[in-house]
């Protein structure tokens, strides 16, 4: 319940918002391209900018026996990729 995942290629028109991350407020972004910001506190919703869709988020799921995380699906369409099927690809 402590570890979420989003896509760092912005909604808007793909650009990387790569490690613009602020920690104080949980913000990602602005998006270098068009000044977009993710709230990654709340499903990674726009809080500003050009993008009309909210960040895709990763499906996570703990291996209990190692305790590594392994994304496993991707909720909402990644930037780019016709299905979640390609946009899980790109996560691999």
């Amino acid at each position: 319940g402590d570890v979420v995942a989003f896509s760092n290629i912005c909604t808007h028109m793909g650009c990387p918002l790569g490690t613009i991350y602020s920690p104080e407020h949980k913000l990602l972004g602005p998006c270098l391209c068009h000044f977009t910001t993710f709230d990654l506190t709340n499903r990674g919703i726009v809080v500003i900018g050009q993008a009309t869709e909210d960040l895709p988020q990763i499906q996570l799921e703990l291996e209990d026996s190692t305790g590594d995380i392994y994304a496993t699906g991707v909720m909402g369409l990644v930037y780019g990729h016709r299905s979640n099927l390609d946009a899980l690809g790109a996560v691999e």
